[in-house]
């Protein structure tokens, strides 16, 4: 009997133990998977992240240029070196903008960029559109169409590009930049030429700003005219044209002063002429 309540207890504790271990399995399973749920890449699946933490952009830059369809703008930005990859980042541009282009930047040929699946991960928050994707990079770029036309012309050949972006998160540098035409000449001293676009000798300009607050928007407006070189050729032609006016103008006073004196020459002689016939009549009249 004694045998029997042992031999049913000993039972009873391994099926105990079982019953455990089975729960410990299921408990450590489903940690397994949260752990894996928390490293999911929601723009694409197949790719695991090194981290769940949106990552921080060190640099940004803002930058315009002209397309066929308009204005349109790029902001491009750039991880801090230890970030591990792949990861998430963040980058938010105007509500609505068509997006053209959205990437990884290599460093190498543009045809070798990767680019970010479609249908992009976007949420919209107030006046802006917040785009989340996985990165196997340090750099990223988004290109859009700009809503708003950010050119205006001055007269007298001078122009502005108004320059404005308004960045997610904080950051250590912005930059505000856009491409003017060749023989552009920027007088104002905060803005720096920083090189030319790729596919011809358009130069870029650009002002930084530093230690940038995320919400906050940054603002600058970079004006430019011709060359002083045509800027002074233009005045010679103005100069000339002018002069020219000017020598239309007075020969067509002096047509008009030698018209009105022939004129009234004729008139004059007419007249004369008429009273000298009239004089004739009247003296034959008399005669009679």
């Amino acid at each position: 009997m004694n045998q029997s309540l042992s031999y049913k207890i000993r039972l009873k504790t391994s099926v105990l133990g079982l019953i455990a271990l089975s729960l410990v399995g299921t408990l450590l399973l489903a940690g397994l998977a949260n752990a894996s749920a928390a490293y999911a890449n929601p723009t694409n699946p197949d790719l695991e992240l090194a981290s769940n933490e949106i990552a921080e952009i060190e640099i940004l830059q803002y930058k315009i240029f002209r397309t066929r369809e308009g204005y349109a703008a790029l902001v491009g930005g750039s991880l801090t070196e230890d970030t591990p990859l792949p990861t998430l980042f963040e980058v938010q541009i105007p509500a609505g903008s068509e997006v053209i282009w959205f990437g990884e930047i290599s460093g190498g040929p543009r045809d070798e960029d990767r680019v970010f699946p479609e249908p992009f991960t976007v949420r919209t928050e107030g006046a802006y559109d917040i785009y989340t994707a996985a990165i196997n990079d340090h750099v990223f770029q988004i290109e859009f169409l700009l809503i708003e036309d950010p050119f205006e012309a001055l007269g007298g050949g001078e122009h502005v590009y108004f320059l404005s972006y308004t960045p997610l998160r904080d950051a250590r540098a912005l930059r505000l930049a856009a491409y003017l035409p060749r023989n552009s000449n920027v007088k104002d001293p905060s803005f720096q030429h920083i090189g030319f676009a790729p596919d011809s000798e358009d130069p870029l300009y650009g002002i930084s700003f530093f230690d940038v607050v995320g919400g906050q928007n940054y603002q600058a407006d970079l004006r430019y005219g011709p060359s002083p070189e045509i800027a002074r050729q233009g005045q010679a032609n103005l100069a000339e044209g002018i002069l020219v006016t000017i020598g239309i103008v007075v020969a067509c006073a002096l047509g008009a002063s030698v018209i009105f004196y022939l004129s009234k020459n004729r008139k004059a002689r007419a007249k004369a002429e008429l009273e000298y016939v009239s004089g004739d009549d009247h003296d034959e009249e008399d005669d009679e």
